[in-house]
């Protein structure tokens, strides 16, 4: 059964209409917005799996869609969303060969295309996927939407904390040295030079070492997403290390912020619909070129309990001029 949704339709009809669609697994026909499309196109959302957070959004996915444009042509829209349901493989699948624009949810969803070999006939927006080194390299017909902030916005939001002579570091390994070109070409950009330090041996004995340099002239260390360097098993350690020698640390979650980080700087939830929504507007309209793409909110999380203790003046400003939650 399709559902036909006109653009004049209420909010309250037209939630209503993509519950029914979803629990009766019906279609939903939302109106098009882009005229480069062909008749009657097809887009499949295409989950990892059923999460809360993958449902979520794809029924807000269903529902920004078709509601993106203002003016929106008669061409209909046909939204579909599916689940994968086994690993992926090099077999060929028709069904998903049918559509027009694919949006993929998480990992899984990505691998699935990937195997598939969708990607090279048919546009393919993959979302909720951490920033990778696998995906640097632009790919035909392919955008990435990852979750982190760029290190352009992630050293701009730095230079507005701390005054000019807050000196920062990036710790590296082996496994996150693909970041290191990413973090230049951002500091070029912002003005802001980092230290980079890479660690041989991945420990806590070496980290804590390095923590411990005279010649380390930073303040604060901009933390990676790398495992090797930063896991539950050492990542209090660091943490106190660091806090004995008077150098605090910025990280990318709020548990970081929790646990000991003086700041944490993360992508909200509630956003990732919309900017999946608008990239896919902009996209299908032909204004977007195959690529990375960063998420447009953010939040920054400090902890008042570094700030106070180690006496760490902030910019007077900044709490006006970003958006900020302390935490204990």
């Amino acid at each position: 059964m399709d559902i036909a949704i006109a653009p004049a339709t209420s909010v309250a009809r037209r939630t209503f209409f993509i519950l029914f669609a979803f629990l009766t697994g019906s279609n939903v026909l939302l109106p098009a917005y882009a005229n480069s499309l062909p008749e009657n196109p097809k887009i499949l959302i295409l989950k990892s799996n059923n999460s809360a957070l993958y449902n979520k959004l794809a029924s807000e996915l269903v529902f920004t869609l078709g509601i993106q444009c203002k003016n929106c042509p008669e061409k209909p829209l046909l939204i579909n969303t599916d689940t994968i349901s086994e690993p992926p493989s090099d077999r060929t699948d028709s069904k998903y060969s049918n559509y027009d624009f694919i949006i993929t949810l998480g990992k899984k969803a990505w691998q699935k295309t990937e195997a598939l070999k969708l990607g090279k006939e048919i546009k393919t927006l993959h979302a909720v996927l951490p920033l990778d080194q696998s995906i640097i390299n632009a790919r035909p017909n392919q955008y990435f939407l990852v979750l982190e902030q760029s290190y352009e916005k992630q050293l701009q939001i730095l230079s507005d904390l701390f005054n000019q002579q807050h000196y920062i570091s990036v710790i590296y390994s082996d496994n996150s040295q693909w970041r290191k070109a990413l973090i230049i070409n951002a500091s070029e950009k912002v003005g802001i030079t980092p230290d980079f330090r890479k660690i041989e041996s991945v420990d806590y004995s070496s980290i804590s070492t390095l923590l411990n340099q005279k010649n380390l002239t930073a303040k604060s260390i901009l933390m990676l997403p790398d495992k090797q360097l930063y896991n539950r098993n050492n990542i209090n350690q660091i943490l106190l290390s660091g806090y004995r020698n008077n150098i605090t640390f910025i990280g990318y979650s709020i548990s970081l912020a929790k646990t000991g980080a003086l700041a944490s700087i993360i992508t909200p939830q509630n956003d990732i619909a919309s900017d999946i929504s608008k990239l896919s507007y902009e996209i299908l309209n032909q204004e977007k070129t195959p690529g990375i793409y960063y998420p447009s909110s953010y939040k920054v999380f400090i902890n008042q309990n570094i700030l106070e203790t180690l006496n760490i003046t902030i910019k007077k400003d900044f709490f006006d001029t970003h958006p900020v939650e302390v935490v204990q």
